[in-house]
C-alpha cells in the first residue's frame, strides 16, 4: 500500500470492498449483503464525508457549482495586509458574482482551501436546517 499514491490506494481500497460485499452477496444471500452495508459501511459514511470536507475542500465545492450552474468556482484574492514576511491574505470563492465563502491565511492558497471550506460549510447548512 505504501508504493501507491492516494488516489491508485483509494481504487483499490474501494475495489476490495466491492469484492467482499459480491462475495458475500454470493456465499450467504443477498439479504446479508445488504445487513453487511448497513452494520459496516454506512455508519462511516457520514465520518468520510467529514474527512472529503477537510482533504479536498476545493474539489468537493467545484463538483457542487458545476452540478448547480455549469461553471467553475473563482478564486480572488480580496485583501493583502502586513509586511513581505508577515503577509495575510483574504480570498473569496466566487459562484458566478455570488460570494460563497472567505478564507484569511499566510498563503494564497491556503486562504484559498478555507474559502472552499467555509462555503461548504455554508451550503450544507442550508441543506440541513
Amino acid at each position: 500500500m505504501k508504493t501507491f499514491n492516494e488516489r491508485s490506494r483509494d481504487s483499490l481500497c474501494t475495489d476490495v470492498l466491492e469484492a467482499l460485499i459480491g462475495a458475500i452477496h454470493i456465499d450467504q444471500g443477498p439479504q446479508a449483503a445488504h445487513d453487511f452495508v448497513a452494520r459496516t459501511i454506512l455508519p462511516v459514511v457520514s465520518h468520510i464525508n467529514k474527512q472529503t470536507l477537510d482533504t479536498n475542500p476545493k474539489g468537493r465545492l467545484q463538483k457542487i457549482v458545476l452540478q448547480r450552474s455549469n461553471s467553475l468556482p473563482r478564486y480572488r484574492v480580496l485583501e493583502q495586509s502586513g509586511r513581505n514576511n508577515d503577509r495575510v491574505f483574504t480570498v473569496g470563492v466566487f459562484e458566478h458574482e455570488f460570494l460563497l465563502g472567505l478564507g484569511k491565511a499566510s498563503s494564497i492558497k491556503e486562504a484559498g482551501r478555507l474559502a472552499a471550506r467555509e462555503a461548504l460549510e455554508i451550503l450544507q447548512e442550508q441543506q440541513d436546517p
